[in-house]
């Protein structure tokens, strides 16, 4: 099988090079689309904390790399149909789909399964999913199943939703970033009439006593925001993340070190 890798690319230094580094085996090529402006949709009133030169120079380092600039992306489908048109027109068979702070373990392994289901859209299951949140210390999972392999050769049916496979795992690490890249990300992200507004203050302050306490005590379902920045009902309380449980590509880190 020939396989792409696809990164949509415009902030992420914190945790790109561990991002490429963990799809690099798998793929015999990783397109990374750039662009300058979000393409969410929105533009928030904050200055970029990644400039386009620092994000290079990690891409730099990687062989398999292609680095392609886009402009004029407005919604963030458009920018993901880039790479799509891209794995067509270069004949792969396979695209595996990684957002910049997205590290993978198995990706061979996934791609195998995906291949298996005669579906164009492959969704990871959320048990595959492991959010640090904020440190090595914790991480959430929810039921969320995202997709991250298309299979080219199959149709894409209008109407059928994502199979869905077990295997292997992606650490999420868009919860174990700096303070400045939070308030960036959550500036110009897509679900600005559903996000909470004290969401980047609660990611400052947070503070596990207490919040577990709140939860058991004060949390209103249904009502109150919990610790997904849009959701009232995922999310509600970590579990502890053991250092057996880190893989190893990311015990290199120095939240591992400092655990």
């Amino acid at each position: 099988m020939k396989v792409l890798g696809a990164v949509a690319l415009h902030y992420g230094k914190e945790w790109l090079e561990y991002t490429l580094e963990s799809i690099q085996d798998a793929v015999e090529e990783i397109l990374i689309v750039y662009t300058e402006r979000p393409s969410y949709g929105h533009i928030g009133n904050r200055n970029n904390p990644d400039s386009q030169a620092e994000l290079k120079d990690i891409a730099n380092k990687f062989s398999k790399v292609t680095w392609l600039n886009i402009t004029s992306v407005f919604a963030e489908n458009t920018h993901r149909q880039v790479y799509q048109r891209y794995g067509v027109n270069n004949n792969y068979d396979q695209i595996l789909i990684a957002d910049s702070d997205e590290v993978f373990v198995d990706p061979h392994l996934m791609l195998a399964e995906a291949e298996k289901h005669h579906s164009f859209n492959i969704g990871v299951g959320g048990n595959c999913w492991f959010t640090p949140w904020r440190n090595f210390n914790e991480y959430l999972q929810d039921g969320f199943y995202p997709i991250r392999i298309l299979n080219l050769k199959e149709p894409m049916l209008k109407h059928s939703g994502p199979n869905i496979i077990e295997t292997g795992q992606i650490w999420h690490m868009g919860y174990c970033i700096s303070q400045a890249l939070m308030e960036y990300k959550w500036s110009c992200h897509g679900h600005q009439m559903e996000i909470n507004q004290n969401f980047t203050e609660l990611y400052k302050n947070y503070n596990k006593e207490e919040w577990d306490a709140w939860i058991e005590n004060g949390w209103r379902k249904d009502e109150d925001y919990v610790l997904h920045p849009v959701s009232k009902q995922t999310w509600t309380q970590t579990k502890e993340l053991t250092r057996d449980m880190i893989p190893e590509i990311l015990r290199k880190h120095e939240l591992y070190r400092n655990k």
